[in-house]
């Protein structure tokens, strides 16, 4: 049996299919690569490039994202939190609902990851 009281399968059956699964898997992960991201929760994320739909509205977002020398506005804070929750709609849509939540997980080094990141660039360049 196969413990969920089914069927008996041979055990080279079900160790295909893990097989298969995982080298599907591993696929998927070659042909669209993401880039792994631990935010603030601890929790560690694949943020892979966004669609085009969502880079119109991250590019309308960022477009006037002013960075001065050494400080940050509260409108360009604000415009970050805007951009991340823009990428978030497709690394986690449940918590890109919450705005403030977005704001507590994204500092200055992940942010320019997550940005990075949604516009395709290599993390490794």
């Amino acid at each position: 049996m196969n413990g969920s009281g089914g069927e008996s399968r041979p055990i080279y059956v079900i160790l295909c299919e893990n097989l298969k699964n995982e080298s599907e898997k591993i696929m998927a992960e070659n042909v669209r690569p993401g880039t792994k991201i631990v935010f603030a929760d601890n929790v560690e994320r694949t943020v892979y490039p966004v669609s085009l739909r969502l880079l119109r509205t991250l590019n309308e977002v960022m477009k006037d994202l002013q960075v001065e020398e050494d400080t940050l506005s509260e409108e360009t804070i604000d415009r970050m939190v805007d951009a991340a929750v823009v990428v978030f709609q497709q690394v986690d849509p449940e918590l890109a609902k919450d705005r403030d939540a977005v704001e507590d997980l994204v500092d200055i080094r992940t942010f320019n990851q997550l940005v990075g990141a949604a516009m395709g660039a290599d993390p490794n360049a």
